[in-house]
């Protein structure tokens, strides 16, 4: 007789412990799971198949950042253009050559932040568009959709914004990355 594990879920937060090992230099979520980029340069994916939860996607790439949302997968590459993940290659946006993004987020409803010279931009098509926090000096950039993102300056504070506002979120310590997905913020802080 053969058995499977199973675990309930409670109705608060909790952490599930991912399978495997995975060394990783920046995280992500997307439809199918989490996302690492690996020390290898690999993009890996979780979860795999019971005998290897962590499988690599696609080839070898340097990325500066990571970010997926519920249809896709961007990323920074090393010399700031932004990039979408698609049939197991890296696509560079048409125009993002000059942009020098540092950093990249993605909503649930598509909607893609970059942080260029520090100041946060909306994708639009081709362009960047002013939006959130535009007298900020950002660092990192978490999007909830059109008109609200997370923002994260240079010295580790959290700022929640909106149309035609910028609200200091306080923090227990310093942060040093920001993700979100649906309405839940991620944060990493400076003491791990």
């Amino acid at each position: 007789m053969t058995g499977a594990a199973c675990r309930f879920q409670p109705n608060h937060p909790s952490w599930i412990e991912a399978q495997g090992q995975a060394r990783g230099v920046r995280v992500g979520a997307w439809a199918r799971g989490a996302l690492t980029i690996g020390t290898d340069r690999h993009l890996w994916r979780y979860p795999g198949e019971w005998s290897r939860p962590w499988l690599p996607e696609g080839p070898p790439q340097e990325l500066r950042a990571l970010a997926g949302s519920p249809t896709a997968v961007y990323g920074v590459l090393a010399d700031g253009q932004v990039a979408r993940y698609q049939d197991g290659a890296w696509a560079p946006y048409a125009g993002s050559i000059g942009w020098g993004a540092s950093d990249v987020s993605a909503s649930e409803d598509g909607v893609v932040l970059v942080v260029v010279s520090g100041h946060v931009r909306r994708v639009d098509g081709l362009e960047l568009r002013d939006t959130v926090c535009p007298a900020l000096a950002a660092a990192g950039v978490a999007s909830l959709g059109l008109e609200r993102a997370f923002v994260l300056d240079g010295d580790g504070a959290l700022y929640d914004g909106g149309p035609g506002r910028c609200d200091h979120v306080d923090a227990p310590v310093r942060l040093v990355r920001i993700a979100a997905n649906g309405r839940r913020l991620v944060a990493v802080g400076a003491d791990g």
